[in-house]
């Protein structure tokens, strides 16, 4: 492959990528084996960066879904006992009179199914304790602290990439540094 159909593919991919956000499909819908993207990233550092751009505008959409989900809602289908809930009216005869069934009651024809919108609460929180540290984990905040204390805050640790376990071992370091300096100090 040239340069020039090189980049054209390199482009169909990242094009793929920010509208789909998952390399694997971004992959599939481009034609172009993982291997390829990471070797691409891993020697050649302007399509790493055009890559790191391609991934921030993922991480927009799922940001833009996020907000989406749990400020403006979905609609989501009303069901009751296991069945869908329709809108319905009387269903009128050529006169406009209701027409009736054998026991003399409104014939009634579902109209429209009936919706509701659902929140999630779930994703907004955890886009709030992404953006906003009043939301954070009481651990990542302590932890954080720790931190900045025993560095002068010199360190800048971005929590929000680590996992549990990772956070757990982090503040113990942290715990263990603080103890010794304690202890150090005591006999001075």
């Amino acid at each position: 492959m040239n340069a020039a159909e090189r980049k054209a593919k390199q482009q169909a991919f990242l094009d793929a990528l920010s509208g789909c956000v998952s390399i694997k499909e971004a992959c599939r819908t481009s034609g172009i084996p993982r291997s390829t993207i990471y070797h691409w990233r891993d020697t050649n550092k302007r399509f790493k960066k055009l890559l790191d751009l391609a991934n921030d505008d993922a991480n927009d959409t799922i940001d833009d879904e996020i907000i989406r989900r749990g400020k403006d809602g979905v609609e989501e289908p009303l069901s009751s006992m296991g069945k869908l809930v329709y809108r319905e009216e009387v269903l009128l005869d050529e006169q406009g009179k209701p027409l009736l069934d054998k026991y003399n009651k409104p014939i009634m024809c579902p109209v429209e199914q009936v919706t509701i919108k659902k929140y999630s609460d779930s994703l907004l929180l955890a886009l709030a304790k992404s953006r906003m540290k009043k939301y954070r984990d009481r651990v990542d905040l302590d932890l954080l602290e720790q931190i900045n204390e025993s560095t002068g805050g010199q360190l800048n640790i971005n929590t929000k990439d680590l996992t549990s376990e990772e956070l757990a071992l982090l503040k113990q370091m942290g715990q263990n540094v603080k103890a010794r300096e304690e202890q150090q100090g005591g006999q001075s």
